[in-house]
């Protein structure tokens, strides 16, 4: 029995990384260390859910259940009873994380810098929280460790966003947080006991969101000049990043299993989308203009965020956390940059569908549902919802003439579980994510377009297809192999470290990857155990939420 007793499991997070970049650059042997785990063991397609985003991806991979199940389809959730929008954090999946399972069956655990772990959860071991937390907050497990790394100045978020001509200190500070973060990890990895290990590298992700016109010469932005200076640089952090996987999984040393994965892919992006507009024009949503004031305001450039942004260029980050605690709600009578509320832009009362979110997310506005809901549930809202598919369909970008949406699929298609109505009614893919919206951003600019390039700086975005390696003593060599989904990895890796596979999981056992005298002599085992919700963090902030959403916006997310 002894080559079916339970070993290590390493788990490397590569956001936003695809095989449309990994795969040559590995064959090549420019990533030695990604192309011998390929050799090794098993790889291929990793496919990620509906919408392709960050949080809801992530939170799929660590619960093994689709948004049905654990609620978090995008980076907002609307309140109910409202349509104001709410950031979502960690403690709003409502399924337990991998780490939590283990941590209740008394296996230690060290996550680090993933995505949708704030506020750091209690678990066995260690947790250091990723995207979505914001500074000067606690971001680790225990607290103890937290002191000490923030002694040692370790740090969650860059300080520095891409804008163009700025190329070479953001690479230096995307090098930099990148060496602090694996180190991080990587010395963790070393001092703690764990029996499960998860680190992921974000920098892929932002990389590919502003650097594929550099190299890409059909992208429409693609200029010459420039990529003869910036052309190698998403290659080279790529070869960072090979380097620490190489560290870290001689550090897991050959008792332990090692997944590579990302949690959806990427590509070329060629436009912005103002889809609430086209919502407006189709006839499907009415607006209203925001109050006189606070579009003087906006055109003084007296917002939040420039608030927080002229604090922190003078080296007052600090001071930005103690304004805004001893402002508290005062700070609401500041607007927003760029764009207004959701709820105050539309007029509800005749408003059938509207958007939020991002990549493409539609929205019916139901009686009952939506506080100034005026489609009625049963006939009239799959009449509408009828209507709204044609009407997309159909719809065309003029400046070439072709279909603007690729793929478009009722929410009960993809999605199922206690958290289904609160599910997109249709999501949207728009030629193949080249074509993206963000969350209502097109009324802060006073609407009447459409379409438009990239008004983030942005040329990539992100795809469905993202990858999967795994290689060591748990799985077998079989090369390349067909697609899998993101939610088939957590009840693989349970089954790999010898704990039982809760039945609510929509992911499968991979049982394939497994080698057959492995399954004869440690059959899987499942549990029947209802999940026990976790306690929501109180000392989550306005302030916190705002510092965060500004951040997301110049990351490209938030428009």
């Amino acid at each position: 029995m002894d080559d079916v007793r339970p070993g290590r499991v390493l788990v490397i997070g590569l956001d936003g990384a695809t095989w449309t970049l990994l795969r040559p650059w590995a064959d090549a042997g420019l990533l030695p260390n990604v192309a011998r785990l390929m050799h090794e063991g098993t790889y291929g397609v990793l496919n990620s859910v509906l919408p392709a985003l960050s949080p809801s991806a992530w939170a799929s991979f660590m619960t093994g259940t689709n948004p049905g199940q654990h609620g978090i389809y995008d980076f907002w959730k609307r309140e109910p009873d409202s349509y104001h929008l709410r950031l979502v954090r960690a403690d709003w999946i409502d399924r337990p994380s991998l780490w939590r399972l283990l941590s209740e069956s008394g296996r230690r655990v060290g996550v680090v810098n993933v995505p949708m772990t704030y506020p750091p959860e209690e678990v066995e071991g260690l947790l250091v929280s990723g995207l979505g937390t914001p500074d000067f907050r606690p971001f680790a497990h225990p607290v103890s460790l937290f002191e000490g790394l923030r002694q040692r100045g370790y740090r969650v978020n860059k300080q520095r966003i891409y804008r163009p001509g700025q190329e070479s200190a953001f690479l230096a500070e995307v090098q930099a947080m990148t060496d602090l973060q694996a180190g991080t990890a990587l010395e963790l990895m070393a001092s703690q006991a764990w029996d499960l290990f998860m680190f992921v590298f974000r920098d892929t992700d932002e990389m590919a969101h502003f650097f594929w016109r550099f190299f890409d010469e059909t992208h429409p932005a693609y200029d010459a000049g420039a990529a003869q200076q910036w052309g190698d640089a998403l290659l080279e952090y790529y070869g960072l990043v090979d380097e620490w996987v190489g560290r870290m999984v001689a550090q897991a040393g050959p008792e332990a299993t090692v997944f590579l994965i990302s949690d959806h892919g990427a590509g070329p992006l060629y436009k912005d989308v103002f889809l609430n507009v086209w919502l407006e024009r189709a006839g499907f949503l009415s607006r209203r203009l925001p109050a006189r004031s606070r579009r003087w305001m906006r055109r003084l450039g007296f917002t939040r965020e420039a608030v927080s942004r002229w604090l922190r260029r003078g080296g007052l980050g600090r001071w930005e956390t103690w304004l805004k605690d001893r402002l508290g709600e005062k700070i609401s009578l500041f607007p927003r940059s760029g764009r207004v509320d959701l709820q105050d832009a539309v007029d509800w009362s005749r408003t059938k569908a509207y958007s939020f979110g991002y990549h493409g997310q539609v929205f019916l506005n139901v009686r009952g549902r939506e506080p100034q809901g005026i489609v009625e549930p049963g006939a009239q809202y799959e009449q509408v919802r009828d209507e709204l598919i044609e009407a997309l369909l159909a719809w065309r970008d003029p400046q070439d003439g072709q279909p603007v949406v690729t793929k478009l699929v009722r929410r009960e298609e993809i999605y199922h579980g206690p958290r289904l109505e609160e599910a997109p009614d249709l999501v949207l893919v728009m030629r193949n994510f080249a074509y993206i919206t963000r969350q209502g951003y097109e009324f802060g600019y006073g609407g009447g377009a459409v379409f438009s390039p990239p008004t983030t700086h942005e040329s990539g975005s992100h795809r469905l297809e993202g990858v999967v390696v795994a290689s060591g003593p748990g799985v077998r060599n079989l090369g390349e192999i067909e697609a899998v989904s993101i939610m088939d990895l957590a009840p693989t890796i349970l089954y790999l470290l010898g704990e039982r596979i809760p039945r609510w999981m929509d992911g499968r056992l991979l049982r394939e990857w497994i080698a057959p005298d492995r399954l004869v002599g440690a059959p899987p085992r499942w549990s029947d155990v209802p999940y026990k919700g976790r306690q929501r963090d109180t000392s989550w902030t306005d302030e916190d939420e705002q510092e965060v959403v500004a951040r997301l916006r110049g990351l490209g997310y938030l428009g």
